[in-house]
């Protein structure tokens, strides 16, 4: 890469990371380091560099050393020892976003090891792809993002959005313990929330008020066959009864979730009794799954749903 492609690719990232708050606390703060690479890989910046937005636009000023290899695996490593590093917090995600303009295969050593055994580690790797004016593209670093991480500014509607996207997506995350649901499962993110079972039943109520107590969780909601087959999934008893957070509503004249949304067209009830407020989920024959009106009183496990720990949710 030439230094006025440094320059470009530098721009690009430091106007990515303007959106982010920039620091060294705990909590809604985000580190970042630097590491340059070419025959061999040097740290450039560590994740203790930098304090703020500002900081970061006055210091961030990553160079080449003159060299034109192009040794990914070792720039991969030095990431990681940072990770490893006291400048690494252990409840935030790790995440390297490796930046090539081109890659010379036989000069080093193959980076594909390395970049999946950090991803099977629990990483995330974003690739981003800068095709220079006459430049070629670089395939091999598809092959080494993490699953729908890999962007490229071939593709001519690139802005700095798409790379804030990943690291959003990167840094969402369940609790463990905690299940995550996926409606993308090909990205490996748990966009469809975080569930967690509880294996011992309890009067609805008491499940309703457990549920909120974890991280502002609440009774699970199924708003599809597909949803409610992956929370049936969550129990060895094929034929439990689960309470699900669904209630009727006198005021409303229909069925409630528990976020104050009203029930949508997946209403799988085997019967209807509305004298009685709270529901119950069991799986039926095959893929199918029914609804029970049930007293509250009644015991049941139940599933407990939140939002992913993410950009927006700090899970200390």
């Amino acid at each position: 890469m030439t230094s006025h492609g440094i320059l470009e690719l530098s721009n690009y990232l430091v106007t990515s990371f303007l959106q982010l708050n920039i620091g060294q606390g705990d909590g809604h703060y985000t580190r970042v380091g630097a590491v340059g690479y070419g025959d061999n890989a040097t740290l450039q910046h560590s994740l203790t560099s930098f304090t703020s937005v500002n900081d970061l636009l006055s210091r961030f000023n990553p160079t080449i050393d003159g060299t034109k290899g192009s040794n990914i695996e070792a720039a991969i490593r030095l990431a990681q020892d940072q990770f490893d590093s006291q400048g690494h917090r252990p409840n935030v995600k790790r995440v390297i976003i490796l930046a090539a303009s081109h890659y010379e295969p036989g000069t080093s050593e193959d980076p594909t090891q390395v970049a999946q055994q950090f991803r099977e580690d629990g990483g995330f790797l974003i690739t981003l792809e800068y095709v220079q004016e006459h430049g070629a593209q670089v395939p091999i670093l598809a092959d080494l993002a993490s699953p729908c991480f890999a962007i490229s500014n071939s593709n001519a509607d690139l802005h700095a959005v798409d790379l804030q996207n990943k690291l959003c997506m990167a840094n969402c995350f369940c609790l463990t313990n905690w299940e995550p649901y996926m409606i993308n499962p090909t990205c490996n993110v748990p966009d469809g929330g975080c569930y967690y079972p509880v294996l011992i039943p309890a009067a609805e109520i008491l499940a309703k008020a457990f549920c909120e107590r974890q991280t502002g969780g609440m009774l699970v909601k199924v708003e599809d066959a597909a949803k409610a087959i992956f929370v049936n999934s969550m129990y060895s008893n094929t034929k439990e009864k689960t309470w699900i957070g669904l209630e009727y509503s006198p005021l409303k004249f229909g069925y409630v979730w528990d976020d104050g949304s009203n029930v949508g067209s997946y209403q799988p009830f085997a019967s209807r009794n509305i004298s009685v407020t709270c529901v119950s989920q069991q799986p039926g024959s095959g893929f199918l799954t029914n609804w029970y009106p049930a007293d509250c009183v009644e015991d049941h496990m139940y599933t407990c749903q939140s939002t992913p720990c993410s950009a927006d949710k700090y899970c200390p």
